[in-house]
């Protein structure tokens, strides 16, 4: 503002000096005109002198508020989509893993040779047969890997991330046995637990051996 009035003043300054001047004692129409166009021009020029000066402290501080915001909410949706994808990676792993273990030992255990004490040796956490092929059997766990041996071959790591792995045995009845025998076992039970990071999922199946 003090400029534009500052402004006025030298265009006022230069009217008057056109008025005492002997070449001009009066003010033409042309002249008003032109003092006119050049106080405008100055006005002009001086409010988009004022504008291009740039942003205010207050505008800087919210638009970094904004930036602030803006980038913490992205930060997050990032950081959840992260953490999804890494979580449905490990359960669609541990499901896999302990669906190819339980199909496999279904299998095994559907065609064992008999329920002789010479076909088969049951125990909690591992247990040993000959299948109707004569080939010797044994599934055994052991800190957190579940092997597979055909004997006399040494076992192979079958499935890892196990936390848990138990065989139980039942009668023809359906009755639980203790201590089972060979002769007794008609159902074999596995019950495992695979855990990946937070991510733990249980296995269970009954097979029932063909030939007991």
């Amino acid at each position: 503002m003090e400029k534009i009035c500052q402004l006025l003043i030298n265009n006022i300054k230069t009217i008057a000096k056109r008025c005492t001047s002997p070449q001009s004692s009066i003010l033409s129409p042309q002249s008003l005109s032109e003092s006119n166009n050049i106080t405008k021009t100055s006005i002009v020029h001086s409010i988009k002198f004022r504008v291009s000066k740039g942003v205010t402290l207050i505008e800087l501080t919210i638009v970094m508020l904004l930036f602030g915001i803006i980038g913490t909410i992205a930060g997050d949706i990032i950081y959840y989509a992260v953490i999804s994808t890494k979580t449905s990676r490990d359960s669609s792993y541990i499901a896999e893993q302990g669906r190819l273990a339980i199909e496999l030992m279904s299998r095994d255990f559907r065609i064992i040779r008999s329920n002789s004490a010479g076909d088969l040796f049951p125990n909690a956490t591992w247990v040993g047969f000959y299948n109707s092929n004569g080939t010797g059997i044994i599934y055994s766990y052991s800190g957190s890997t579940l092997t597979r041996g055909l004997y006399p071959a040494p076992a192979q790591p079958l499935v890892q991330n196990v936390t848990s792995f138990n065989l139980y045995y039942f009668d023809q009845n359906g009755s639980l046995l203790a201590s089972p025998v060979a002769l007794s076992v008609y159902y074999i039970a596995v019950l495992m637990t695979l855990q990946k990071n937070d991510i733990s999922l249980d296995f269970r199946t009954v097979i029932s051996p063909r030939n007991f």
